[in-house]
């Protein structure tokens, strides 16, 4: 009976669990995933797990690839610091590699990390679009710029296709007040980063007076 037991197998469970973050600007009270745009600055890092439980690797030789170029490697390396490039649009493909980990093979895993473009948002906080005669006070959200500040940015706005001015309150902050002779209003946003003039996103929204108070105005 014991010859004709089948042997025991014995069960190889591991799995990566991987994490990237990005140091590219959005407003403080954002809380979702923050991307990279060009040139931005990427930490990456991961935990091999066996069984659901972390497992030292500190005597295991680690090699990071990044588009399938080797980009970096050392015993315990889990951690890596690198700048998404120009050249790709799109996004990198990143590849971990633990060399002969498990009865000779290789343990390998490879994430995608997207580049998306910066983007400008305007905040316009009036229900269904529609302006009251007077002040009115436009914001200015940005996300995604590789910037530490505002400061940084080069920002213009505009009214019915004419420049206007940002308010006191700050430059992303447009303060208007809305003329009597029209009902519609387009208001345009550009951001430029000033330390580099190929980063720079731009919006625009259609807007309009309340007709009653419009017809009241004259």
């Amino acid at each position: 009976l014991i010859g004709l037991m089948s042997p025991i197998s014995i069960v190889f469970a591991a799995d990566f669990f991987v994490s990237w973050q990005t140091d590219a600007y959005t407003p403080y009270f954002y809380q979702g995933k923050v991307f990279p745009t060009n040139n931005s600055n990427i930490i990456a890092s991961f935990e091999l797990l066996e069984n659901n439980r972390p497992t030292s690797l500190s005597q295991k030789q680690i090699r990071w690839y990044l588009d399938n170029e080797l980009l970096q490697s050392g015993a315990g390396l889990k951690t890596i610091i690198f700048k998404t490039s120009l050249l790709e649009r799109n996004g990198h493909q990143l590849k971990i590699i633990i060399p002969q980990y498990n009865n000779g093979k290789d343990l390998e895993k490879t994430v995608f990390i997207p580049i998306i473009a910066p983007e400008v948002v305007i905040d316009a906080p009036y229900a269904n679009g529609l302006l009251s005669t007077g002040v009115n006070l436009f914001r200015g959200l940005f996300y995604f710029f590789n910037i530490d500040s505002l400061k940084e940015l080069s920002i213009d706005w505009f009214v019915n296709n004419r420049s206007a001015p940002s308010s006191l309150l700050g430059t992303d902050v447009l303060e208007m007040t809305n003329p009597g002779w029209s009902r519609y209003i387009n208001i345009g946003l550009g951001a430029k980063n000033k330390n580099n003039e190929l980063e720079f996103a731009s919006e625009k929204i259609n807007l309009m007076i309340k007709y009653l108070e419009l017809r009241n105005a004259f």
